[in-house]
């Protein structure tokens, strides 16, 4: 009963880290008010708010030009976004290593898909099944908890410039995506030791079901009656000096 329990709350917890995933996947440009960070300029810049996501960035514009999005590609630079806007002016060493941590937010989907296979190995029945779901689940946090720690520095980078460069009196601040994805690492972290504890558990409840059962305390005669062994056993003792 307790293993079923922890199980199911095990593969309850990887569902729900496999949907915050999936919706920091689907950030900007995909779905534009979703975003790991946001830039939010001075009012009298030519743009409004930009959102920055997995796959690429949004800008709000005033008027009839609503939100222009870019394309979604693996690997951007925020920094240029930034910079063409005239929001920031940044050095190359910034632009270059934002760049190349961008292409680390790969990490999202493939978090995704991992935590959603754990999920559905939890539900396989065997020893096997519990084992692959133990070693699908360590793979999914590994990845996630890669791509939480990439994303605050990528994004950290990204707001203190942004938060420094007072003369252009701009703020940033982090989305509901970045929160989605460090939820999701929690979440898979805490799930990890509920599938090892199923795994166990369900190991040591095998080994209880295939031991033998405890050898009877008394044997049964040969000819399989029982009348003379209790006879036996109901007569009282005779005292061994009035034997004879």
């Amino acid at each position: 009963m307790k293993t079923s329990i922890c199980n199911i709350f095990g593969s309850a917890l990887l569902l729900v880290a496999a949907i915050l995933l999936i919706v920091a996947s689907v950030s900007a440009p995909v779905v534009s008010t979703v975003s790991i960070l946001t830039v939010v300029p001075p009012a009298n810049a030519t743009a409004g708010e930009i959102t920055f996501g997995t796959f690429g960035h949004c800008v709000q514009y005033g008027g009839d030009k609503g939100n222009v999005c870019s394309k979604s590609t693996l690997g951007y630079s925020p920094l240029d976004v930034t910079h063409n806007l005239s929001i920031t002016d940044t050095g190359g060493y910034s632009r270059t290593t934002t760049r190349a941590l961008t292409r680390v937010m790969i990490l999202h989907p493939v978090g995704a898909v991992l935590c959603a296979l754990a999920f559905l190995l939890t539900l396989a029945a065997g020893m096997v099944g519990r084992v692959v779901a133990c070693l699908t689940a360590l793979t999914a946090f590994i990845m996630v908890a890669l791509a939480v720690v990439s994303d605050f520095v990528l994004f950290g980078i990204i707001r203190a410039v942004v938060s420094e460069d007072s003369r252009h009196r701009s703020r940033a601040g982090f989305g509901v995506a970045m929160w989605c994805v460090l939820a999701a690492a929690i979440l898979s972290f805490v799930t990890l030791f509920g599938v090892l504890g199923t795994c166990c558990t369900g190991r040591d409840m095998e080994k209880a079901a295939e031991a033998p059962p405890p050898a009877a305390t008394a044997a049964a005669p040969a000819d399989g009656s029982v009348g003379g062994a209790v006879e036996e056993a109901a007569q009282p003792k005779r005292r061994f000096w009035k034997r004879g």
